[in-house]
């Protein structure tokens, strides 16, 4: 009965632990108005998101961890996405501001479609990287 007790206490304590832990975090984020813009628009988004479906899976059959995955990777993708839209843009205009040439700016863009590109291509190379090891 002894054992019991001591582990549901040191269960309680973890949790406990966790708890502050969890508060002071919020309270940290909360306090600082960068971070909080930052986590609202990823909550935000993660929440938009949330409301999506994917269908995708070649028996058929998809796991509870696959949907969350799926959900997670299309969140990355379309922040990504923005964030390379944002930036390219962003540099596009210092380069013309400081007096650049076309090249410069060619070489910008294609800079950010590489980028933006390896973010949908390495979650399809890791998908079909199996079925050709197996076969």
């Amino acid at each position: 009965m002894k054992v019991i007790g001591f582990y549901e206490n040191r269960n309680i304590r973890k949790l406990k632990n966790q708890y502050a832990l969890a508060e002071e975090n919020a309270t940290k984020i909360i306090a600082n108005k960068d971070i909080n813009k930052k986590a609202i628009i990823i909550l935000g988004s993660l929440l938009y998101i949330q409301n999506t479906c994917v269908y995708a899976a070649e028996s058929g059959v998809m796991t509870s961890m696959d949907n969350l995955g799926f959900k997670l990777l299309e969140t990355m993708q379309w922040i990504g996405r923005w964030v390379c839209i944002a930036m390219c843009i962003k540099e596009i205009i210092q380069t013309a501001l400081q007096g650049g040439r076309t090249k410069d700016i060619g070489s910008i863009f294609m800079k950010y479609i590489i980028i933006f590109g390896s973010l949908l291509l390495i979650p399809k190379v890791f998908m079909e990287l199996p079925a050709y090891i197996n076969n």
